[in-house]
């Protein structure tokens, strides 16, 4: 919710609407210009984790099978 106000305050200037339109307008414009920005970094990340988490899994698992 916090990130939604982020627009609020120019929202409130260039528009003759209430603060819930306001807020409303906000989550609608920070949807349209960074939504598909936030939805792929976010999707990048979790397949890069992902990776991360196997090969952390394999490398560990390869140590007990050979053993020093």
């Amino acid at each position: 919710m916090a990130i939604a106000t982020f627009l609020v305050v120019p929202v409130l200037v260039t528009r003759d609407v209430g603060p819930v339109d306001a807020v409303k307008e906000s989550a609608v414009l920070l949807k349209e210009t960074w939504g598909e920005n936030i939805i792929g970094s976010v999707g990048l990340g979790f397949a890069f984790g992902l990776l991360v988490v196997c090969g952390v899994a394999i490398a560990s698992r390869s140590r007990r099978t050979f053993p020093r």
